[in-house]
């Protein structure tokens, strides 16, 4: 997904950032109102997308453990989609590397790709950081984001 906004460079969104925003949505904190009970269409996109995703590794992700994979990965010579589907996907195994990254085989060698592997396992967590944590923001700790690091996956050169 991506945010379009006018004069304004194009944002992807990882996986996290849909689920917190759908959750803010569901919840009504935020500035965000909870769908109206008219809004059927939106109630439904909203817990369909959130019950998807709370099954996914996203809801243990944090924008630190992004932001620190995305910096890991700048050897690698990744583009952000990769980076993005890197993310999202949460690969554990060399077969899923080379369906994620294109011309994996030409671009990264089998060091290269377990390397990969590895800060993957190593950086982006699989279950909560601590017992009780389910993923989800606190209210009061909810960090504030430039807009240019609201993409987790953004290239730097």
């Amino acid at each position: 997904m991506e945010v379009l906004d006018k004069g304004k460079k194009k944002n992807l969104l990882t996986n996290r950032d849909v689920f917190e925003l759908l959750t803010d949505i569901q919840e009504g904190r935020n500035g965000y109102e909870k769908p109206l009970p008219s809004q059927h269409n939106l109630s439904n996109v909203v817990y369909t997308t959130l019950a998807y995703l709370k099954d996914t590794p996203c809801r243990h992700q944090s924008q630190d453990a992004n932001r620190r994979f995305c910096d890991a990965v700048k050897g690698f010579g990744l583009t952000k989609a990769e980076k993005l589907q890197l993310l999202n996907l949460r690969p554990t195994t060399d077969a899923e590397i080379q369906v994620t990254v294109e011309e994996c085989e030409a671009r990264l060698n089998v060091e290269q790709v377990n390397d990969l592997l590895q800060v993957i396992a190593d950086v982006l967590p699989t279950e909560p950081s601590f017992p009780g944590d389910d993923g989800t923001a606190d209210d009061d700790q909810e960090e504030e984001v430039d807009d240019e690091e609201t993409l987790n996956v953004q290239e730097t050169s």
